[in-house]
């Protein structure tokens, strides 16, 4: 019984961290953008295996 409560709480722990470090990546090439805007970087795209999906109409 404590056992499967330590997992629980490991768990949701984990959880919670992976959608925090994604809200901070998140932060982080918002902030970039906006930088490279300030600066006149223009931004230099490789194309991806996903530019040329069928779903994108």
């Amino acid at each position: 019984m404590v056992v499967n409560v330590v997992i629980i709480l490991i768990l949701a722990l984990a959880v919670f961290a992976s959608i925090a470090a994604w809200i901070n990546t998140h932060t982080i090439l918002k902030d970039l953008s906006e930088i490279k805007d300030q600066l006149g970087i223009k931004e230099i795209r490789k194309p991806s295996f996903f530019d040329k999906d069928l779903d994108n109409d």
